[in-house]
């Protein structure tokens, strides 16, 4: 029994071994399959990488091959360019120079920024304005550079001052540091080389105006104002020269001035500095140079006007002498003024006198050409004759029309006594202006007046 149970049991080890055997076989051939997919699909890849590897240095070579190109292309091109700027230095240079207006003037250049401003002895200063005698003058944001193309064109020109703040430029022939003002708000650009000691600097410049008499010119040859100044200069006789701005001719003259002159916008007129003229004295037809009080006629009554404030009003007279504001001197302006220094006047707002424009008083100007404060008498012909009025100097702009003083403005009466008429004491008119000698003899009945003298 024990040896069939070992037997038996030696056949179960033997057909275990056998079993196992042949499991390890199967699993080693399973292991070996799976190998060999995974080495294939890794060789796949490899072969891919590979080809895309060759690829990417087939591009790279191609773009290296560009980029070779490209930079030769450059090189070239850079080398085309300084052969270029070399063979066109003098020109480029040139249209440089031409772009920097400046430089023909007393200027400073910045190396660094290339930027160009007037020397400081020039910065500051303004030409005189009898000094700015050129045309090409200039106004905004490119007036700098205007005037400095205008002054380099004009042979004539020494220099040209330039307003910074308004940016306004003016040229001259005869503005130098020797002549020229401190204005901080200025500079004055002066050419190069300019005429410092130019001759038309002892000439005094009156703008627009021409000599009226030419009888009395002198012979000379003067191709430029220069020479017209020297000239003058170096001739006794002369005191004057007027330049013609159309033709660049000049007339050299004996008697020829400021006060005797045509205004013209064709000439100039330079007069000697040394030369005193002995100016004339003006005559007026005056009427009277004694002291007066200006007396109103009116209703049997005598009228003085004399003032209340700043206005003219018509008072009963006082005593000769005793009222310095009904004292009058017609004085050498054609003025009417009173003992105080105040003058009779209208107030124009630039259409000259007009109907019911009050009448005032106030300081006498320095000005003897203030045409609303200046008066005329003349005769009345309308109304009551061998009476005079007051006449203002100036006309109306719109009519032509002249204005004397009225007397009338609230003016106050009484009739009694058998239509005798008389004036209230404490009468107060004010004086205005009416149309002189209009055809309305009504108006001037009662505007009649008259003076009265007194030493």
């Amino acid at each position: 029994m024990n040896n069939k149970l070992l037997i038996l049991a030696i056949i179960l080890i033997v057909i275990c071994v056998i079993y196992l055997i042949n499991f390890l076989k199967v699993k080693n051939k399973e292991n070996f399959f799976n190998s060999y997919d995974l080495q294939n699909n890794t060789t796949n890849k490899i072969n891919d990488t590979q080809e895309k590897s060759d690829e990417n240095n087939s591009k790279i070579t191609k773009t290296g091959e560009d980029l070779d190109i490209r930079k030769n292309n450059i090189l070239n091109t850079l080398q085309k360019t300084n052969d270029n700027l070399e063979q066109n230095k003098e020109s480029v240079e040139e249209i440089i120079r031409g772009l920097d207006v400046l430089s023909p003037y007393e200027t400073d250049l910045n190396e660094f920024t290339k930027e160009r401003t007037v020397k400081s002895e020039y910065n500051g200063k303004k030409c005189k304005d009898t000094n700015l005698d050129l045309r090409g003058s200039a106004q905004g944001n490119d007036a700098l550079e205007i005037c400095a193309i205008n002054c380099k064109n004009t042979p004539e020109c020494n220099s040209f001052h330039y307003d910074k703040v308004n940016k306004l430029c003016r040229l001259s022939s005869l503005c130098t540091l020797n002549n020229a003002d401190n204005d901080n708000d200025f500079d004055l650009y002066f050419k190069i080389g300019g005429d410092v000691y130019n001759p038309l600097t002892n000439y005094t410049l009156y703008s627009n105006k021409k000599c009226k008499n030419t009888t009395n010119t002198l012979s000379h040859e003067s191709p430029t104002i220069r020479d017209c100044a020297e000239n003058c200069t170096n001739n006794p006789e002369c005191i004057s020269f007027d330049y013609n701005t159309n033709n660049n001719t000049c007339r050299l003259t004996k008697d020829c001035y400021n006060e005797n002159t045509d205004g013209s916008n064709n000439y100039n007129l330079y007069q000697r500095k040394d030369i005193i003229i002995h100016p004339y004295e003006q005559i007026r037809d005056i009427p009277c140079e004694k002291k007066f009080n200006i007396v109103y006629h009116k209703f049997h009554n005598n009228f003085c006007v004399d003032s209340d404030g700043n206005k003219a009003k018509l008072k009963r007279c006082s005593a000769k002498g005793d009222n310095d504001n009904q004292t009058f001197v017609y004085n050498s302006n054609g003025y009417l003024e009173n003992n105080n220094g105040k003058c009779l006047y209208y107030n124009d707002t630039g259409t000259g006198p007009q109907h019911d424009k009050e009448i005032k008083l106030e300081t006498c100007p320095t000005n003897p050409e203030i045409k609303n404060y200046q008066w005329t008498f003349k005769n009345n012909t309308k109304g009551t004759k061998n009476t005079l009025a007051i006449v203002s100097n100036l006309r109306n702009k719109s009519t032509n029309k002249e204005y004397a003083i009225d007397a009338r403005k609230g003016i106050k009466w009484l009739i009694r006594n058998d239509l005798k008429n008389d004036l209230k004491s404490n009468n107060n008119s004010q004086l205005t202006l009416i149309e002189y000698n209009n055809n309305n003899q009504k108006d001037w009945k009662f505007s009649r007046w008259f003076r009265d003298y007194y030493n």
